[in-house]
C-alpha cells in the first residue's frame, strides 16, 4: 500500500464519527472462562514489571489506577502491527461505530465499498447480508436487530 492510500485511510478514520457503545463479542460465560484462564496463568517477569512501571508512571502523573487488574501480554506473546494494519482496523471500528449509531445499511455498505474495507474485518466478521440485516429505527431493537459483533470482534 502506498503512502497516499495510507493517508486516505487515516483521513477516513479521522472523519468517520467515533462515538459508539461497544458491544461484547462473547457471552458472559465465555468472558468469565477467558478471564479465569488468564488469571490461572502466571505472568512473565517482563509483563509483571511492565505493569508495575505503568502503574508508577500513571500515579506520578496523578492518574487513578486499579492495581488489582491483571497484566497484559509481554512482548513475546503479542504481535506488533504495521501502520497499515492499524489504519485498516481503525476504519473497521469506525464503520462499526457508525453502524452502531443507526446509520442505514445502504450507507454502511457504501462506506465499506468506498474504502475497500471488506478485507479490513477479520474473516469471521466480514459484513454480509446475513450478519448485517437492515435495522429498525427503534432504540431497543436497533442493537438487537443488528449483529454489531460482526464488525467489532477481532480487533
Amino acid at each position: 500500500m502506498n503512502i497516499n492510500r495510507l493517508e486516505k485511510l487515516a483521513w477516513a478514520v479521522v472523519f468517520l464519527p467515533l462515538a459508539f457503545t461497544p458491544t461484547m463479542s462473547q457471552t458472559a460465560g465465555e468472558r468469565k472462562i477467558k478471564i479465569e484462564q488468564h488469571e490461572a496463568t502466571s505472568p512473565s517477569v517482563e509483563a509483571a514489571s511492565r505493569k508495575i512501571r505503568s502503574i508508577e508512571r500513571l500515579k506520578k502523573e496523578g492518574v487513578a489506577t486499579i492495581d488489582h487488574l491483571p497484566v497484559i501480554e509481554d512482548s513475546q506473546s503479542c504481535r506488533e502491527r504495521s501502520a497499515e494494519e492499524i489504519a485498516r482496523r481503525a476504519i473497521a471500528v469506525c464503520i462499526t461505530a457508525v453502524k452502531g449509531e443507526g446509520l442505514d445499511q445502504a450507507i454502511v455498505e457504501t462506506l465499506v465499498k468506498k474504502y475497500g474495507a471488506e478485507a479490513f474485518f477479520t474473516p469471521m466478521r466480514r459484513p454480509s447480508s446475513k450478519t448485517l440485516p437492515l435495522l429498525s429505527k427503534t432504540g431497543s431493537t436497533l442493537l438487537g436487530a443488528m449483529n454489531v459483533r460482526g464488525y467489532c470482534c477481532g480487533l
